[in-house]
């Protein structure tokens, strides 16, 4: 068995943010790029692999939390669009008070 030593879409967005043309990354630390790189792009790439810490972001960690909470983008959408557009902030209302609560053991 294979270790999980990348966080493939964390590394994905590094080696983006370094403008380099990353068209995969797998958590073994495979990556497939659209075209070979340049002598300069391969050391930036290097770079980036060598400093790259798989540790979720704390943004990750939050998301987790929610999901884990039963927060889902889906029930945010919905809630959002009865409050705006069928002025019903009844789960909107709901589900800020979830996520307040999520947020003081996420914060602690």
């Amino acid at each position: 068995m294979t270790e999980n030593i990348f966080n493939a879409p964390k590394l994905t967005e590094e080696l983006q943010s370094a403008a380099l043309p990353v068209r995969s990354v797998s958590s073994t630390g495979k990556i497939v790029y659209a075209r070979d790189l340049t002598a300069k792009e391969k050391t930036s790439a290097e770079a980036v692999i060598t400093t790259h810490d798989p540790c979720p972001t704390d943004k990750a960690i939050e998301l987790e939390q929610y999901a884990r909470a039963g927060i889902t983008s889906d029930k945010m959408i919905f809630a959002l669009w009865k409050k705006i557009m069928q002025a019903d902030p009844t789960e909107a209302d709901a589900l800020q008070a979830l996520i307040n609560q999520v947020n003081l053991t996420f914060n602690q």
